[in-house]
């Protein structure tokens, strides 16, 4: 019994081999499929890419030279002369003004009795308008020379 018990022992793991050889083998083939067929489709990707980069890159182009070409009809035609002129434009950045003011007072006025006033939102006040205002001076240099 003993015998048979290491005979059939002997025949189970020459067949394990046999089965792990062939899954083996097996896996390396797929293994070789599935890189063949993810540089195909790498390469397809690529090239995917790189028509659409070109598209992308013509469509850019055409729609920045349209922007540019509507940019100056805007600002050659009558309104866009009218609001070139500084008496016009400083009136709109002075209602501009009172909007950003306005509109931080109230904020401040709304919330005065709520408890979350701490330096975070403070400062995050201070710096927007600091920004504005900022923006404002900048654009009025820019604008003079």
């Amino acid at each position: 019994m003993e015998k048979e018990a290491k005979d059939f022992a002997g025949a189970a793991k020459a067949e394990t081999k046999k089965d792990f050889a062939k899954a083996e083998k097996t896996w390396e083939k797929g293994k070789e499929e599935a890189k063949k067929e993810y540089d195909a489709l790498s390469e397809k990707a690529k090239a995917a890419y790189n028509k659409m980069s070109k598209e992308a890159q013509e469509d850019w182009h055409k729609t920045s030279k349209e922007a540019k070409k509507a940019w100056e009809e805007a600002k050659n035609s009558d309104v866009g002369k009218e609001l070139q002129k500084p008496k016009v434009w400083g009136s709109l950045l002075g209602i501009a003004n009172l909007a950003v003011f306005g509109s931080v007072v109230y904020y401040t006025y709304a919330n005065w009795h709520k408890p979350r006033w701490d330096r975070r939102l403070v400062s995050a006040t201070v710096v927007g308008v600091a920004a504005w205002f900022g923006l404002q001076g900048y654009a009025g240099l820019t604008a003079m020379k």
